[in-house]
């Protein structure tokens, strides 16, 4: 068919030619859509996707993709960018933040990462001094949030600390939560010794005036020696008290408590005693004996103690780092006056037996006394012979001489002697002065030398007079 023959044709049929031109038109639309198709990476908080799309925008890209996109979140290029020529459109979702002032719990959404961009969202200016905690950990407040965004943002704002450093003023901002670590995080180095008006556990959560008193050496000299300690205080009862030293009595210190201490840093100690020396001297007491019933025959008591008199004379001394400075002697005073003593002596008989020399005796009271022996040719004189004696009774064994004051009490007493047997005192003798004595009675042909304590027993019966006290 000839090119006139088919446009007769076709003003023959204009149905066919409207046919041709729409069927012209979709042929073109379909080229320049296939001409607009293209590849699109998509990265979504870090997780990319890949999709081919005729999208004329990327909103258009993200929809076709089921990507939804919240009025907060950030699109990048934007997405409503109609002739946006990059190959990647990158999606940070906005993320619920808990910002913590305080007590105050601010929500904010955002897609920011640096913490002074986010707390700026929740309408806090940060200082440079302020803290911030991500999540229990302080991080840059300048440097963005590493990881995920989920989790709370502490802010923590810094307090002016006021500080008088021995009366040097300066004021540092901290937001550390105590005195202690702003005062290390500030570089200001406090010593144990010094003195700081608040305690380092001290929370920082208001303006605070902090006084700091720095220590140095002080010097204490006593009597027993010297020792140094560091300490801040500032006047001389400050610096016994932060030493532990406590005045006794008259003690006193140069300088005296109430001053400051000087730039030596030394004080002088000074130990000051007073002694009160009491001199005592005694008046003897009188003593005088009575019977006593309830004790046994040559037994002793004591019915009422004597009581020695006292006169004192009393003297105060005093001392001064160990040397006497002062002495005062008051006059002698009677302290108390002598009371006599009242000794007993037993009057009580109590007839008693023993077994002696294997011979059982019975007795009333025994005596201790020094025995020699004696027989009518050992008189003590030279050339004496005689067989005679006090009692008149002949001198043999048997016969016992005593001490002239105790024969008129013991006259013809029944005796006996360990070692020499039974006797009676029928014979006095001169004796040993201050001793009690005995002499044994012999004859001349049986008589043995006695040089020796005894034990004399007098026997029963029990006499009507007895002496108590033997002379």
């Amino acid at each position: 068919m000839t090119k006139n023959s088919l446009f007769d044709t076709l003003q023959k049929r204009p149905g066919v030619l409207l046919s041709a031109i729409v069927l012209l038109f979709l042929l073109g639309v379909t080229l320049i859509l296939f001409s607009l198709q293209r590849s699109v990476s998509i990265i979504v908080d870090g997780q990319t996707y890949q999709i081919d799309t005729f999208a004329l925008t990327p909103g258009k890209v993200l929809k076709t993709a089921g990507i939804s996109i919240n009025e907060e979140d950030k699109v990048n290029p934007a997405i409503n960018d109609l002739f946006f020529s990059e190959d990647q459109i990158v999606v940070e979702r906005a993320q619920l933040i808990q910002v913590i002032n305080g007590d105050k719990l601010i929500e904010v959404v955002s897609t920011d990462h640096v913490p002074s961009l986010i707390l700026n969202q929740a309408g806090i200016n940060l200082r440079a001094e302020d803290l911030v905690i991500w999540n229990g950990i302080e991080v840059p407040v300048d440097q963005p949030l590493q990881a995920n965004r989920i989790g709370a943002l502490q802010y923590k704002p810094a307090y002016p600390v006021k500080l008088n450093i021995d009366g040097n003023i300066q004021t540092i901002y901290s937001a550390q939560p105590t005195l202690g670590l702003a005062l290390k995080n500030a570089g200001i180095d406090i010593k144990p010794e010094d003195s700081i008006s608040m305690n380092f556990d001290t929370k920082i959560d208001r303006s605070l005036t902090v006084s700091i008193v720095s220590a140095r050496k002080i010097t204490i000299n006593t009597f027993n020696g010297s020792f140094s300690k560091l300490s801040p205080a500032q006047s001389v009862s400050e610096a016994l008290l932060d030493l532990g030293i406590r005045l006794q009595a008259s003690d006193y210190t140069n300088p005296i408590e109430k001053e400051p201490i000087p730039n030596t840093g030394i004080i002088d100690l000074v130990s000051v005693e007073e002694r009160l020396n009491l001199l005592k001297e005694e008046t003897a007491y009188e003593v005088t004996y009575a019977p006593d019933p309830n004790a046994e025959l040559d037994q002793g008591s004591v019915i009422q103690p004597g009581v020695l008199g006292r006169v004192i004379t009393r003297s105060r001394i005093r001392f001064e780092n160990g040397e006497e400075v002062a002495r005062r002697t008051d006059e002698p005073w009677q302290a108390s006056e002598a009371q006599p003593a009242v000794l007993g002596y037993g009057t009580k008989v109590v007839v008693q037996t023993e077994n002696v020399d294997g011979v059982n005796i019975e007795y009333y009271r025994k005596i201790s006394a020094y025995a020699t022996s004696y027989s009518p040719s050992r008189l003590g004189v030279e050339g004496l012979y005689s067989e005679s004696t006090a009692s008149g009774i002949k001198l043999e064994k048997g016969i016992v001489a005593v001490l002239v004051s105790w024969y008129r009490a013991m006259k013809l007493q029944p005796v006996y002697i360990p070692g020499y047997g039974y006797g009676i005192i029928a014979d006095t003798g001169g004796g040993i002065p201050g001793t009690p004595w005995i002499d044994l009675g012999y004859s001349d042909d049986d008589w043995v030398s006695w040089h020796s304590w005894v034990t004399m027993y007098l026997l029963t019966p029990v006499p009507t007079y007895i002496p108590y006290l033997l002379p």
